[in-house]
């Protein structure tokens, strides 16, 4: 009855350590979150210049949401997510590498 009693108390608490699992805020700044994707962008850009302020706008506009592991910007339709190592990734970086600033 005892290990029961056990087995029946792993998921719940399971689930409450998932529930405290801390967002990436904590560690990982929105402010800092936002200087890796413009180096990135910069980086990128660099041989067009003149596209560089416009895509900066649009990241300073974007809305920045904290996940568990990583910041997730909305931009226009197309997300980008900014890890604490600097990487910066996803659909609108695709696009600024294959079609904006190619």
């Amino acid at each position: 009855m005892k290990n029961l009693a056990i087995i029946l108390a792993i998921p719940f608490l399971l689930m409450a350590c998932l529930e405290l699992t801390p967002k990436v805020s904590t560690e990982f700044s929105e402010i800092e979150a936002r200087a890796v994707f413009e180096e990135e962008i910069r980086r990128m850009c660099d041989h067009k210049k003149s596209k560089i302020p416009a895509l900066l706008a649009q990241i300073d506009a974007a809305a920045a949401e904290p996940t568990a592991d990583h910041w997730l910007f909305n931009l226009d339709g197309a997300e980008a997510q900014v890890f604490p190592s600097g990487i910066a990734a996803g659909d609108y970086i695709r696009e600024i590498k294959t079609a904006i600033c190619r």
